[in-house]
């Protein structure tokens, strides 16, 4: 009877251990925003064997993928950062003068139905990653994969009237787009910018410490909010953890707004 009870527990152990490797070497695979196939792997894959086993399954050839936005997330596990901007988002709410917080709830709102995981900064173009060991990791986990064909609009949000998608246009800046969408506050001299490839990027645009610089097509332009938690005035933290950086590090993390 021992010796059954054994076996059966060695047998549950490896079914589990199956069923675990399954799980985690899984990647969702989305062409322009549209979910297209699932994959599986029986071991943790490198970079450049998951992208060629995505475009072999969609049936699309590596000159069709814009490199640019390629962007892979990892969904293991929960992204804590999420809900600790929205409750940073409402506790500026709070403090804010009454003709600020219908803003500071719009930003709330957009964020909440935003889908966002860790961004696993890594190259995925197998021109790149096929000649360089150390920049083809091998990927253990549940993973996003994020392919664009094309892309021609750039998102924008934050201390702006009318937030949204915004046509690209070529050699205009940051804030081109902030104005397109209602800039709140003429007197902005800095608007983030975080490009295709996760850069996070503080543009100046006033006319007094203007400098030029391109947004990408597919970039998200965030314009900041005025804050007045008294949190952030009697103590101010560190430039990383100011409510306007921490929403710019989400949305870095953003497989889909």
């Amino acid at each position: 009877m021992k010796l059954t009870q054994k076996w059966f527990s060695l047998i549950l152990l490896a079914c589990a251990s199956q069923a675990f490797a399954q799980s985690v070497n899984q990647v969702s695979v989305f062409v322009d925003n549209q979910q297209r196939t699932n994959i599986r792997f029986s071991a943790p894959p490198r970079a450049d064997q998951l992208v060629m086993s995505a475009l072999q399954q969609i049936k699309l050839g590596s000159l069709d993928i814009d490199w640019q936005h390629a962007a892979l997330f990892e969904t293991t596990d929960s992204f804590a950062l999420k809900n600790e901007v929205l409750m940073r988002l409402a506790n500026e709410e709070d403090f804010s003068p009454r003709q600020q917080k219908p803003y500071w709830r719009t930003l709330r709102n957009e964020l909440r139905g935003m889908a966002f995981s860790p961004r696993i900064f890594t190259p995925l173009d197998p021109d790149i990653t096929r000649i360089d060991a150390l920049q083809n990791p091998r990927l253990n986990g549940q993973y996003h994969l994020r392919f664009e064909t094309h892309v021609n609009q750039v998102f924008v949000l934050g201390a702006v009237k009318q937030s949204g998608k915004f046509d690209w246009q070529q050699r205009h800046g940051a804030l081109y787009y902030a104005e397109q969408a209602g800039l709140l506050d003429d007197a902005t001299s800095f608007i983030t910018v975080i490009q295709p490839d996760g850069t996070v990027e503080k543009q100046r645009v006033a006319y007094w410490n203007n400098s030029f610089a391109e947004v990408a097509p597919g970039a998200i332009v965030y314009v900041p909010m005025p804050t007045h938690s008294p949190v952030l005035t009697l103590n101010p933290p560190q430039e990383s953890f100011t409510t306007n950086a921490l929403v710019a590090e989400l949305l870095r993390n953003a497989w889909s707004l």
